[in-house]
């Protein structure tokens, strides 16, 4: 779609013929259309750049806004990356004991975990629970993880007793921009202690 970037401020030349003049104006007359439809309603309502994450243009225009419709945020274009213009992006999933419960192991498994849309100078706080329901006497350890990267405060242990509910969280400033999967992993030694009520958030700012 032409746009007032088509525009060219030295033309027509003075040499140019005056029956040109009605192509240059025909010209002059989709660039501003073509910029306003793209900025603007042409009933004269202001509107944003907006849709998905896959139709987002690269960045490179600073003060730009983009309404961006996968992650529900607002971002601005700060001439070199988008950053989330709003405060935070909230992710979360949660599965309670009606419908399925896991059997630690002696190796780390997932048992939560969520998709984020990292933005350039994030910061991310991510929470978790689980309520054990067997298994007594026995280490339980439990972490967060980007990708296959652990997440400060790195592994954490409790003393498995049932109705425990440890109180998970980390933090992480380092990731690229981009997609990642912030995962909750556990795993005990015994292999005998199973959970329920799995609880996890992911806050993004």
């Amino acid at each position: 779609m032409a746009d007032l970037t088509t525009l060219d401020a030295t033309q027509p030349s003075d040499s140019e013929s005056a029956g040109a003049g009605a192509s240059r104006m025909r010209e002059e007359r989709a660039a501003i259309l073509g910029s306003f439809n793209l900025e603007h309603a042409l009933a004269g309502a202001h509107a944003f750049l907006r849709g998905d994450q896959a139709a987002r243009p690269a960045a490179g225009n600073a003060g730009r806004l983009y309404l961006n419709t996968t992650d529900k945020r607002i971002e601005r274009d700060d001439g070199a990356a988008w950053n989330i213009a709003n405060a935070v992006q909230t992710y979360s999933s949660y599965v309670d004991h009606d419908t399925t419960t896991v059997t630690l192991t002696a190796t780390y498994q997932t048992i939560m975990s969520v998709s984020v849309d990292f933005p350039a100078g994030g910061f991310l706080l991510a929470l978790g629970q689980f309520e054990i329901i067997s298994g007594t006497g026995f280490d339980v350890n439990f972490k967060v993880q980007r990708d296959t990267t652990d997440l400060v405060p790195g592994e954490r242990t409790i003393i498995s007793q049932v109705g425990n509910i440890p109180l998970i969280f980390a933090i992480d400033t380092g990731a690229s921009v981009g997609a990642h999967t912030i995962k909750l992993m556990a795993q005990n030694d015994s292999g005998s202690t199973v959970i329920y009520n799995r609880l996890f958030v992911v806050f993004i700012a």
